[in-house]
C-alpha cells in the first residue's frame, strides 16, 4: 500500500519531479523507509525514477558542535544545516535539466508522511546504535534522555502537519 501511494506520486510529465518527505522521532524508522519506498519505486517505474536525499548529510561537523558547544545535542534541529537542506530541496523542485547531488523540512512538500514508531523500540534502537558507536550503555541512556528524547517530542509537534501517519507493522520488520 505505502509503494502504491509513493508509485502514485512519479509525475507523468517528463522532467518534473515530486517530493516526499518521512518525518518522525529519531529510530523511527525513516531512513529504512525512504530505502525501501526508493527500491521499490525504481523497481516498479525504473532505475533511477527515485532517489534518497536524507538530512544526515546536512549534520553540522564535531569540530563547529563543539565551537558552538552544541556536541552534546547532536540530532537537534540546531546541529543541522537546516537552510542547506531546505535550499537542497528548493533545487530540487526546480532543476529540470540536470541531475543534482547532495550529501549523503520545507513544509511544502508535495507529501509529508509521519513515521510513528513506538518510542519503547526506538530508545531500544537508540541505545543499541549510540553503544556501537562507542559510547558505554549509561552515556547512551544519558544522551537519549538528554537529547534524543526532547528531539522525538519537538519532532511528535509535527505530526498534525503531515498527510499521512505511517505506522510501521511490523515494528520489528524496521528494526536495525
Amino acid at each position: 500500500m505505502l509503494l502504491d501511494d509513493a508509485v502514485a506520486l512519479v509525475p507523468i510529465i517528463p522532467g518534473r519531479r515530486a517530493l516526499l518527505g518521512l518525518v518522525g522521532a529519531p529510530a523511527a524508522g525513516k531512513s529504512t523507509l525512504a530505502r525501501r519506498l526508493v527500491t521499490g519505486v525504481n523497481e516498479r517505474v525504473g532505475a533511477d525514477t527515485a532517489a534518497y536525499v536524507p538530512m544526515d548529510g546536512f549534520h553540522l561537523s564535531n569540530a563547529q558542535l563543539d565551537r558552538l558547544g552544541r556536541r552534546d545535542r547532536k540530532g537537534a534541529p540546531d546541529t543541522f544545516d537546516v537552510d542547506g537542506y531546505v535550499h537542497l530541496l528548493r533545487r530540487l523542485r526546480a532543476e529540470r535539466e540536470r541531475p543534482l547531488y547532495a550529501p549523503d523540512f520545507d513544509r511544502r512538500l508535495d507529501e509529508l508522511w509521519y513515521v510513528d514508531t513506538p518510542s519503547e523500540l526506538r530508545e531500544n534502537r537508540l541505545l543499541r546504535r549510540h553503544v556501537r558507536g562507542g559510547r558505554t550503555e549509561s552515556e547512551a541512556r544519558d544522551f537519549i534522555a538528554a537529547s534524543e528524547r526532547p528531539n522525538a517530542h519537538r519532532i511528535e509537534l509535527s505530526r498534525a502537519h503531515c498527510t499521512r501517519i505511517v505506522v510501521p507493522s511490523p515494528p520489528s520488520a524496521l528494526d536495525d
